[in-house]
């Protein structure tokens, strides 16, 4: 009997696999007739036998990708066309996504019939037509760019659609600024019309109609259409000029009474509006008997600011958590420069005549925005050097030399021309200071946080500069306000209160407490007020949560210069003094940009997670390292 020793046990092993390699070669699968797609539901896979029965004279139009299941840049493409698929899914009306591999051999005759020379190739199928189909060029491959070509393409195809069909497509023709409401509802009035303003080139509406079209095609208490406009041209369907150049945003109006209008603050706001409007219509009831409540919660369900939170039982405050993650991690960046470039585009051109003292608090304004704003963003300091050069040298020119005065219009041109959209933007988008509606909070509470940045930041700098105080920022702040600010109530206001500013101070630690207390006294005043908004109540700043130290929780007996009562609330100002020239000056230990929630809260689970790899990672090695001695065991027990 023959011994089986270990050497002869290898052997054994080595024959048995090469006696499998045949057999195993004929038990792998068949590559699949669209391997590179086989998961991808809104793709339809074509193959030489289906071909004409699918895009044959079909009610749709069709796009065809020719690929190379070998070929490099069809396998890089293909995650793209997949994501593309799943973005306009809802067009199948209008057209659909196929695919067909001219890599497998029974495909081959097809892609030689349809002229494919090189990969990926795309030839679009109108509808109702033969299968012959027409090269279509892609010169960049992008979500955005393709969709927009297909939104071109569907229109291009207009007239070889069924009536339906085509008259849903004639209705993404724009309408303009020039018409009234009657004309709007010349056929009923109990309807409600939803408008998407936008410029022209905007591809936002037409793509949006196109996403809900299987919803509201054939209902008829909504009806969905483009609204054309222009910057600085009156539309008489939108009531704010300010807010009509924030676009693209949607206008309801519901039973020819404007109900709503809201603007996306997200980068997608295609599909943000389309979430909206599939929110509004999902209701089993018209849409003309929907509640404004109803209304704004479809409006606010995407990006939702509206989770306003139980009234806090240490503080006393009513606060959203969204509003609070805002207070907590403090202002933004992009705020502070959308408050100044508002201040500079609208509120200083505003005025008719700029002279006299309006130039020199204007120049001082701008100098001292060229002191803070680089240490913020660095392209600011060469944009307002600029500005403030080229506005010494106006004033200065033979022409204005004895008036030392421009008009509110040569200074609007003199900030378009100095001033980079792209670093100060025509159209504000908040983020820290955003409100429920486009007319709460933002540019308000942006110049509330650029005071108090700039106050406690050249406090912090006197040994430095001592010629920049925060004394003379008080000064130069309150100038700005009497001179520029366009609210004239608040403008009132606010001279009251600052009729003896230069006497009440004369350090810089009550320059920055002179304005916190200011501030605290404006927000006690408005708390009640219509134009307060109701997820950003106006507090008493800071809060206990934010500040527990800051306020003396039971009375004081014997009291001193550091306790100060306020609007009710009992205050230690030397607390309150260090809390803000930390809160407001954070931007030198870190980056200031928008509030991160990340680093505070998910760092330790991150740590944990990676300790749990490493622990399952030490227990594969062991259990391979076991396994493998078991092996080498066996053997030699033979």
């Amino acid at each position: 009997m023959q011994v089986v020793t270990p050497e002869l046990t290898l052997k054994y092993i080595i024959l048995s696999i090469w006696l499998a390699i045949p057999f195993s070669l004929y038990a792998v699968p068949l590559r699949s007739v669209c391997s590179l797609y086989s998961d991808s539901p809104n793709i339809q896979c074509l193959t030489a036998s289906n071909v004409a029965s699918h895009v044959g004279n079909s009610p749709t139009l069709w796009l065809i990708e020719f690929y190379s299941s070998s070929c490099g840049h069809c396998i890089a493409f293909a995650p793209t066309y997949r994501e593309l698929s799943n973005s306009i899914k809802t067009w199948n009306k209008f057209i659909r996504l196929a695919v067909l591999d001219c890599a497998t051999s029974m495909n081959r005759a097809t892609c030689q019939e349809f002229k494919v020379y090189y990969f990926p190739s795309f030839k679009s199928i109108s509808p109702f037509s033969d299968v012959d189909g027409d090269k279509f060029a892609i010169s960049r491959r992008d979500i955005p760019s393709i969709t927009n070509l297909l939104t071109d393409l569907v229109i291009e195809n207009k007239q070889k659609y069924n009536e339906d069909i085509k008259a849903y497509i004639q209705q993404l023709e724009p309408l303009y600024c020039d018409m009234d409401l009657d004309q709007l509802f010349e056929s009923s009035r109990e309807v409600c019309i939803l408008l998407i303003a936008e410029l022209a080139g905007s591809y936002t509406g037409k793509q949006v109609m196109l996403d809900v079209a299987d919803q509201t095609m054939h209902r008829t208490d909504i009806k969905i259409r483009r609204l054309l406009i222009t910057e600085n041209t009156d539309c008489p369907l939108i009531p704010s000029t300010q807010y009509a150049s924030d676009v693209p945003h949607l206008i309801f109006f519901r039973n020819a009474t404007l109900t709503l209008q809201y603007h996306s603050n997200l980068d997608d706001a295609r599909t943000h509006y389309t979430s909206i409007i599939s929110q509004l219509i999902t209701s089993s009831r018209s849409v003309t008997k929907l509640s404004d409540s109803e209304i704004e919660n479809a409006v606010h369900l995407p990006n939702s600011v509206k989770d306003v939170s139980n009234k806090d039982e240490n503080s006393g405050l009513e606060l959203g958590e969204v509003l609070f993650n805002r207070i907590r991690h403090g202002f933004t960046t992009s705020d502070i420069i959308n408050s100044v470039s508002y201040s500079l585009r609208h509120e200083v051109s505003l005025k008719e005549q700029i002279s006299g003292e309006d130039i020199n608090s204007l120049l001082n304004y701008l100098l001292m925005l060229d002191h803070i704003l680089p240490q913020l963003h660095p392209k600011t300091s060469t944009l307002l050097s600029a500005l403030i050069k080229e506005l010494t040298r106006f004033t200065s020119s033979p022409s204005h030399v004895v008036s030392h005065s421009m008009t509110g219009r040569e200074w609007d041109l003199l900030v378009s021309d100095k001033l980079d959209k792209s670093v100060f933007p025509i159209n504000p988008r908040w983020v820290g200071c955003r409100g429920s509606k486009p007319y709460l909070r933002g540019y308000t509470c942006g110049l509330w946080v650029l005071f108090h940045l700039s106050l406690t930041h050249v406090s912090l700098e006197v040994d430095t500069d001592p010629e920049l105080s925060a004394v003379n920022v008080a000064a130069i702040i309150k100038e700005y306000i009497v001179r520029f600010f366009s609210c004239a109530d608040c403008k009132l206001h606010f001279v009251r209160m600052s009729t003896r500013l230069e006497l009440q101070i004369t350090t810089d630690r009550e320059a920055v407490m002179w304005f916190w207390i200011a501030h605290n006294k404006i927000n006690e005043r408005l708390k009640d007020d219509s134009s307060t908004d109701p997820i950003a109540p106006k507090i008493q700043f800071p809060p206990q949560d934010i500040c527990p130290s800051c306020r003396f929780s039971a009375p004081i007996l014997n009291p001193t210069s550091e306790v100060f009562s306020l609007n009710s609330v009992t205050w230690n100002t030397t607390e309150v003094h260090n809390f803000l020239m930390s809160y407001y000056n954070r931007h030198k230990k870190e980056k200031l940009g928008d509030p991160v929630i990340f680093s505070q809260h998910l760092v330790p689970i991150c740590y944990l997670f990676y300790g749990l790899i490493i622990l399952l990672l030490i227990f594969l090695v062991r259990k391979i390292c076991h396994r493998k001695q078991r092996i080498l065991n066996r053997f030699k027990q033979y």
